[in-house]
């Protein structure tokens, strides 16, 4: 409650707050993904993507690594999503993860590959279940990556089982900032991560113009 109480400006200080007994923070995964392990994975996406297996997931997988968004958001994607004049894909509040509405820019790449989504699901759902009734789970693609992981292990293209697909957005994050220049802040709102405390609310600038650049 008092936390509420701070985002909402109606106090300052929880006095309920404590240190905490243990770290319970994630532990940073170091190099597990690197350039020549995403060229792996995307070439071994493609040639299944021309043979007809699993052409739906090989997509939203290339999606996740373009865009740098949720495997959970992509896989939810509608038409209605879209504004392809703008190149503007809009998530709604009730499909991210933060529970607010933010955009994401396309780049020419994202665009292509987000059609040829809709042009091979033929639906309203970018990557619709077999039922039709909604769009494939987030897990799907999971296992989808790890299908690939495991020929590449063996084809020796890749060297180690500890990659994820989520550590593409990790990739995608730290080169946004050390090797393309871009700074914490932008690097963050691309990731659609949100300001911290106060300092979130009293930003009301407009962003789309550095995120897109990004």
């Amino acid at each position: 409650i008092f936390n509420w109480g701070i985002e909402t400006e109606r106090c300052e200080t929880n006095p309920a707050a404590f240190r905490k007994m243990f770290d319970d923070r994630p532990a940073k995964r170091i190099g597990k993904l690197t350039d020549v392990h995403i060229r792996a994975f995307w070439e071994d996406l493609s040639h299944s993507q021309e043979k007809g297996w699993f052409a739906s997931t090989a997509l939203a997988i290339k999606l996740c690594v373009v865009t740098l968004a949720r495997p959970s958001t992509v896989i939810s994607v509608e038409r209605k999503d879209f504004d392809w004049e703008a190149r503007i894909w809009r998530v709604p509040e009730s499909k991210s993860k933060t529970k607010r509405i933010y955009e994401i820019p396309l780049s020419p790449l994202a665009e292509e590959l987000f059609k040829e989504a809709f042009k091979l699901s033929n639906s309203e759902w970018a990557f619709p279940a077999k039922d039709g009734e909604g769009p494939l789970t987030a897990r799907v693609l999971s296992h989808r990556w790890e299908k690939s992981r495991r020929r590449l292990l063996k084809a020796h293209k890749i060297d180690n089982d500890g990659m994820f697909l989520y550590d593409a957005r990790r990739v995608g994050r730290s080169r946004l900032q050390k090797s393309l220049g871009f700074t914490q802040h932008i690097s963050e709102l691309v990731l659609c991560h949100q300001q911290p405390g106060i300092s979130g609310l009293y930003d009301v600038n407009d962003w789309s113009d550095e995120i897109r650049a990004a």
